[in-house]
């Protein structure tokens, strides 16, 4: 206690205590095996480390450059790696609140074990920037990555600890081992898919796993469950509605947003490690509905042929599947009436409009307004009917009279008559 020994090229200890207010040097060129370094202690390192060390709280292992370590156990205590330095036989904390300082930014390549939380990894020659994140990947990399550079960490195993990254006491970068973060589950609505149109799980459900620790599946939930209505396909199989769907690990997993307008609501969740249930999360993907629009024609002549587009449009940027029905409420030749490929419809009934069908209104041969409506059925539900009419102007008469003719004059019927048709209608 108090002193300080300095062992020297060529020299060797074996089995020693560094106790408080002492400090051991091994030189460049000596050796060292079995120490402990007790609180207060110090152990500069130049030299090598072929066996154990121990460093307990208080205490302090600063390895320089050239020196070597050997496996060293930080119970509490603090071991500093300076630049140029080298790590050999594992890195082990032993108990909470010891640090491993590392001062270059080149890493060691040692495996690091044990840690718990409290324990602290200082990266003094890794400058903090905001933003930068400590995240245990592949199963036990510790991956730290602060302005856009990435810093590897190979721990023994996943230590099932979450990790924080903050400014250390000057410019660097202290990662702290923190009490797990729980694997979550994150969810996105999709509130525009095309008809049939196959969304990638990723786009609708995420897991968030900072610390690695993994968990035990991820399931799903459809309300719907349908080719129509919408469906999960997992390995291109059909998913079914109505039960929680387990997502195998690796699984190529898909929904299939339907061929039909309309909303599916979906759920998900994870199943942790321990068995525990996480708490539904629920998302949607929508198909948007078509829409519908009629126009009337005020004014047109009699016999006309009119497209169906002129009458009746269907805006459907989702492309899904709907039925337009049309309706007369004449549907006779000289009333006017509907033609589907050439055949006259009847009136006071529904007319289901083939897709691809030639479909036009013939105004009818007499004047006269007929009342038309359409509506969209989808998945089984009417949009509603929606009023439109075509009309033939009826003819008009105008007469003249003639104050003073001659006795047995012959006067011609339009000079006192006139009849004007521009539509053409039929009259007597």
């Amino acid at each position: 206690s108090g002193g300080t020994v300095n062992v020297s090229s060529g020299g060797a200890i074996d089995h020693t205590t560094v106790s408080s207010g002492g400090m051991l040097n091994v030189l460049s060129g000596a050796t060292a095996h079995n120490v402990s370094v007790s609180s207060g202690g110090t152990f500069n390192v130049a030299g090598a480390v072929t066996s154990n060390v121990a460093v307990f709280a208080g205490g302090t292992e600063i390895v320089s450059s050239g020196g070597s370590t050997g496996p060293v156990t930080i119970s509490g205590g603090k071991v500093e790696l300076q630049a140029g330095s080298i790590a050999s036989g594992g890195i082990t904390f032993a108990s909470s609140s010891g640090t491993l300082v590392i001062d270059g930014t080149a890493m060691p390549s040692d495996i690091i074990s044990g840690i718990v939380v409290g324990d602290t990894i200082d990266l003094t020659g890794v400058a903090f920037a905001s933003g930068g994140s400590a995240t245990v990947v592949s199963g036990s990399m510790l991956q730290v990555v602060e302005g856009g550079i990435t810093y590897d960490l190979q721990l023994g195993q996943n230590p099932g600890v979450g990790f924080t990254a903050t400014q250390d006491s000057g410019t660097g970068t202290l990662i702290t081992a923190t009490p797990p973060i729980t694997p979550s589950v994150n969810v996105a609505n999709y509130p525009s898919a095309s008809a049939g149109q196959l969304i990638a799980l990723s786009s609708l459900v995420t897991v968030s796993d900072p610390n690695g620790a993994g968990y035990q599946t991820l399931q799903l939930w459809d309300s719907n469950g349908t080719a129509a209505g919408g469906e999960f396909l997992i390995n291109g199989v059909a998913q079914t509605a109505g039960h929680a769907i387990n997502v195998p690990s690796g699984a190529n997993v898909v929904f299939d947003a339907g061929t039909s307008a309309g909303t599916d609501t979906m759920w998900a969740q994870l199943v942790q490690n321990n068995g525990t249930l996480g708490s539904w999360q629920q998302f949607t993907v929508s198909v948007p509905a078509p829409t519908l629009s009629v126009s009337g024609v005020p004014s047109t002549t009699a016999g006309a042929q009119i497209a169906l587009s002129s009458l009746v449009n269907v805006s459907d940027p989702s492309n899904a599947t709907y039925q337009l029905q049309l309706w007369d409420s004449n549907g006779t030749v000289a009333g006017g009436e509907f033609l589907i490929n050439g055949v006259a419809q009847l009136a006071g009934q529904a007319i289901n409009v083939p897709s691809g069908a030639n479909v036009v209104f013939d105004a009818g041969t007499s004047s006269g307004t007929d009342t038309l409506w359409a509506q969209l059925i989808q998945n089984g539900t009417a949009s509603g009917w929606k009023q439109f009419t075509v009309s033939v102007p009826s003819p008009t008469l105008n007469v003249s009279s003639l104050p003073s003719a001659t006795a047995g004059a012959q006067i011609a019927l339009s000079s006192l008559v006139n009849v004007s048709n521009p539509s053409n209608a039929t009259y007597q």
